[in-house]
């Protein structure tokens, strides 16, 4: 009798089994739903972010300093970086903080100053549309704002997690190079920009102290 109802219990489990769902029942965050469910509430998640990251994404489309990156890289690039407005007068970073974001200014103007002990506040950059703010995150010396950052209009900009673009460009050395590349463009055209500022600075503070070469007249 045992063996025959063991033999019979066997059986109906066989059935059972058999009649199964191909979705199991799974557990996610403390919820039973069965595996259809679950499925679907991921394909769900997935798109939501897809479309919360969509707005990023034309933006970086439209930047010409993306055009060379694929829309794989460009999906990627979008999860890192996200939209940021700025009011007339706001003060987006000040000198001396740490260095978190890079900036693609997308509307409105910027102005970078910086502080030169015994003369006062100088400013340095005017950053217009399409301009990068910050770009010194990616260097692996420097860790702290050299120069404070302030709207002179209602600004829209896009951000950039440093840490996460650093990686982001180990991990993808094509992007990597390219966004490296425009990286070392901006560097070497604001450092003339300060260069030329920094002698204005000197000359105010010393006078003008250049000698005009004399001129022979003739008799």
């Amino acid at each position: 009798m045992k063996k025959y109802l063991h033999r019979r219990s066997l059986l109906e489990r066989q059935k059972r089994a058999n009649k199964r769902p191909l979705f199991h029942r799974v557990t996610f965050f403390g919820h039973r739903y069965d595996g259809q469910h679950f499925a679907w509430t991921t394909y769900r998640c997935k798109k939501l972010i897809m479309e919360s990251q969509a707005p990023v994404i034309n933006t970086l489309q439209r930047i010409p300093w993306f055009n060379e990156l694929s829309r794989a890289a460009l999906e990627k690039l979008a999860i890192i970086a996200k939209l940021r407005e700025l009011a007339d007068g706001e003060v987006l970073f000040r000198e001396g903080d740490a260095e978190n974001c890079l900036y693609i200014l997308l509307e409105g103007e910027i102005l970078l100053e910086t502080h030169v002990p015994g003369y006062g506040t100088v400013s340095i950059f005017r950053a217009e549309p399409l301009d990068v703010i910050g770009w010194s995150v990616l260097t692996p010396v420097v860790r702290q704002r050299t120069d404070t950052a302030r709207a002179l209009t209602a600004c829209r900009l896009l951000c950039f997690d440093s840490d996460m673009l650093r990686q982001y460009c180990d991990d993808d050395q094509v992007a990597g190079y390219i966004i490296m590349r425009r990286i070392a463009n901006v560097a070497a055209s604001r450092l003339l920009t300060t260069r030329l500022h920094l002698f204005e600075v000197i000359r105010e503070l010393t006078g003008d102290l250049a000698v005009k070469p004399e001129t022979k007249m003739d008799k």
